[in-house]
């Protein structure tokens, strides 16, 4: 039997973000996938704010996309997230809780690559708290 290793780095469990002190933010810029749970609490979200942004910008793939890849979040003129809010705070977030976020940011910036019996957990230097 094949046995299953995993990496993971000391700083992997340290790290967490540091939200509206981060000098960037993670909601610019990048294609949002939202599967289609996620996608069905935010359209039937009773909340004003989130259900004008959702009917504005989450938009469905066409059939048949990948099971992560059922709809999108359209961004914004200056190329930001609508979610993402003045406060540097994701409106979702601070409505739903974190368990309402899409696959995307409840992960972000953590990876996992597999290969050859091992897993590898990584974090992207994409963020700046990284």
């Amino acid at each position: 039997m094949k046995q299953h290793r995993e990496i993971i780095p000391l700083f992997y469990k340290r790290f967490k973000c540091i939200g509206d002190q981060c000098l960037s933010h993670c909601c610019h810029g990048w294609t949002i996938n939202i599967n289609k749970k996620t996608y069905k609490k935010y359209k039937t979200a009773h909340q004003i704010e989130i259900k004008e942004i959702t009917d504005k910008h989450l938009i469905k793939y066409p059939k048949g996309s990948a099971i992560n890849k059922y709809s999108f979040i359209a961004l914004d003129k200056e190329d930001k997230c609508p979610f993402f809010g003045g406060d540097k705070f994701c409106r979702i977030y601070k409505t739903f809780g974190p368990s309402a976020l899409s696959y995307t940011f409840q992960t972000y910036p953590r990876l996992k690559t597999q290969f050859d019996g091992y897993t590898q957990h990584l974090l992207s230097f994409s963020c700046p708290e990284v």
